[in-house]
């Protein structure tokens, strides 16, 4: 089956990204972890999530599920929770919405920022949440796929530090169209990734990288950060850049 792509981009033969799956076979599922032996560490760049405060924090999403099913008629005692967790590309929040950080949110539950053993995920912050569901007054960070905003500030630093005409190449898994025959690889150039928000999917590339190998992402089809090696120039631009959230891999 064919997608919209971009004219920008096409879709290619899926050999550039062999290099990946020789070192994580088995996850096209969910796009391919960057764990090739000269690569040892790198960054999470934290997704995204908001906060309104003039929505009332008590009410969680399970709550207002329930009681629109019951203004409608229908059962309200289904054992299923609602939590608030979804998945595709989170764009741009007008006010009163306004960006909470995970650092805040750390402070005022007192849960770390990322559970100890685990990856950025639904598991973070269990004290913000009640039965397992989150209040409405947060839009929480999306699986699977980075955030508008932070995307296209990432693409911005590696257009300032890399060059701008370089091929790049991005995968996404097999999840994103329930394709099994051979992995999903579009070739374009660092200049036009941000053209990629319009791109085939309703999400983020799952894996981006350049033809140098020089950096590659990996943002798993169930997390909420999106892992980020390549060079110590990279990492350090990152990670001083207040637009981005980054914990670091060791």
């Amino acid at each position: 089956m064919e997608y919209d792509i971009p004219k920008e981009w096409e879709r290619v033969d899926p050999q550039p990204i062999d290099w990946l799956r020789e070192e994580d076979a088995d996850t096209n599922w969910t796009g391919y972890d960057p764990l090739y032996p000269d690569i040892r560490s790198g960054l999470w760049i934290l997704h995204r999530m908001y906060e309104n405060p003039e929505a009332a924090s008590s009410i969680t999403h399970d709550d207002a599920e329930r009681q629109e099913s019951a203004e409608r008629g229908m059962d309200t005692n289904s054992s299923l929770i609602t939590t608030g967790v979804g998945g595709g590309w989170m764009g741009y929040y007008d006010p009163p919405w306004q960006r909470l950080r995970w650092e805040e949110l750390s402070a005022r539950t007192g849960d770390p920022i990322v559970p100890p053993d685990y990856p950025p995920c639904r598991r973070a912050f269990p004290s913000a949440t009640t039965n397992g569901a989150w209040p409405i007054s947060i839009d929480l960070p999306l699986e699977g796929s980075i955030d508008e905003p932070t995307f296209v500030r990432l693409s911005e630093v590696l257009n300032e530090l890399y060059y701008p005409e370089q091929t790049v190449y991005v995968h996404y898994c097999e999840l994103q169209f329930m394709e099994f025959d051979e992995p999903y690889v579009l070739r374009g150039t660092l200049k036009d990734l941000t053209k990629l928000t319009d791109g085939p999917a309703m999400s983020s590339p799952h894996n981006m990288w350049p033809d140098d190998r020089s950096w590659v992402t990996y943002t798993d089809f169930d997390l909420w950060g999106t892992k980020i090696v390549g060079t110590p120039e990279l990492e350090k631009a990152l990670e001083s850049d207040p637009e981005f959230e980054t914990i670091r891999i060791e």
